[in-house]
């Protein structure tokens, strides 16, 4: 796992020894950023479910001005601050090492609005749901500001959302990109 572009680009991510974990591939991220490469410069950024903190960090790279992450697993907290180490980014970043639920309620506690949003929650169950109704209930997503939700192609989003309007979707093999914006 890599950083694909920008002033990191080709730098190596540590990732996880464990092959149950799913971490997104590199044309995955190829695929999510050349959708969302007008909107990365000066943004700010919320990687949910972050595990080792690619997709915050490849938008880093690619000119976001601060990126927050939450995970709650302390393993994947140790390899997300190895990689912002090893990217430079750690002066630029944020790590929230709690549930999702409880990160999120924490930054609106906060009046944090984000510019984009990476959910890439596990597939098993009704997270990726969860987590845009949250984003909704929270009022996380600046006006203008994007979700791109990474979830299972055989959960249907195409309904879910009652602020944001589906721009668009993409399929990676057993993995569906499902990208909102809040217009």
């Amino acid at each position: 796992m890599r950083i694909i572009a920008g002033s990191k680009k080709g730098i190596h991510l540590a990732s996880f020894k464990n092959r149950a974990v799913r971490p997104t591939t590199d044309r995955t991220k190829e695929v999510i950023f050349n959708v969302l490469r007008n909107y990365i410069e000066g943004s700010l950024v919320l990687d949910i479910f972050s595990g080792t903190g690619s997709l915050g960090i490849e938008a880093l790279s690619r000119g976001a001005a601060k990126a927050v992450f939450i995970d709650n697993d302390r393993n994947a907290q140790k390899i997300l601050q190895d990689n912002l180490n090893r990217s430079g980014f750690l002066e630029f970043s944020e790590i929230i090492t709690l549930p999702a639920t409880h990160g999120l309620k924490k930054l609106s506690n906060a009046n944090q609005k984000f510019d984009l949003i990476f959910a890439d929650p596990p597939y098993k169950g009704s997270l990726a749901k969860e987590t845009i109704q949250l984003l909704e209930h929270y009022d996380l997503i600046a006006s203008e500001g994007w979700l791109t939700m990474e979830h299972s192609d055989k959960t249907n989003l195409v309904n879910i959302a009652e602020n944001y309007t589906l721009q668009s979707q993409r399929r990676q093999g057993d993995t569906q990109l499902s990208f909102y914006q809040n217009v």
